[in-house]
């Protein structure tokens, strides 16, 4: 957003960026993510999971020129 102009966007899971790869939780044709890691211990106290994302903005989007600033919110399941 930029005060009250907002720009529309989908994140992907894949490049291809079509409608069956949609990332979100799993309603709307959206699909959600899965990753696994080994388990926590001493001698692995600290355990990470790269996913990478895929953007689109639509194009034509009658907004003004400008800075444009955004957040995704992640939920975690474990």
């Amino acid at each position: 957003s930029n005060g009250p102009a907002t720009l529309n966007y989908n994140l992907y899971t894949d490049p291809t960026r079509t409608p069956a790869t949609i990332w979100g939780d799993g309603t709307s044709g959206s699909v959600t993510v899965s990753g696994a890691t080994a388990r926590l211990n001493n001698q692995n106290p600290i355990r990470t999971a790269t996913h990478t994302i895929y953007g689109r903005i639509p194009a034509q989007q009658d907004v003004p020129v400008g800075t444009y600033n955004g957040s995704v919110i992640l939920t975690m399941d474990y």
